[in-house]
């Protein structure tokens, strides 16, 4: 007697992109880590402020997170869409004040306003298509 294997369903491209974002935040995060390692003693040679142990520190908790969030949303876990929801404010969040507080040169802020735009861009794209894909359920 043979059991039958589940036949998994085909992801939507939709779907697909929006791991390749998660993809490409987690690897941002991880070059973070990794260049902060690699690249020690020039950051502390050229006083870089706030530090390298601050880029090591977010780089590693960007890549952590990211990553879990892509194989929890990948696997299709039941808590994915609220932890990748949690985790992508927190880290858009962070890497505004970044930018807002921790830039020194002014010349940095002559492209705000396409940052903006990005940004709301990548988040209206993924808090939509998580709530297109998982609608909350209402109760009667």
């Amino acid at each position: 007697m043979t059991e039958k294997q589940p036949v998994p369903t085909k992801r939507p491209f939709l779907f697909k992109l929006l791991s390749l974002l998660l993809l490409i935040f987690a690897v941002m995060g991880w070059l973070r880590f990794s260049q902060s390692i690699y690249q020690w003693q020039y950051l502390v040679a050229y006083q870089v402020k706030p530090g390298p142990l601050y880029t090591l520190i977010s780089g590693l908790l960007i890549g952590i997170s990211m990553s879990i969030a892509l194989f929890a949303f990948w696997m299709r876990k039941p808590w994915s869409k609220q932890f990748l929801q949690i985790t992508v404010a927190i880290i858009f969040t962070g890497w505004w004040l970044d930018y807002l507080i921790l830039t020194r040169n002014s010349s940095a802020f002559t492209n705000w306003p396409f940052r903006l735009v990005g940004s709301l861009v990548v988040l209206g794209f993924i808090y939509g298509y998580l709530q297109m894909a998982h609608p909350r359920k209402k109760s009667d």
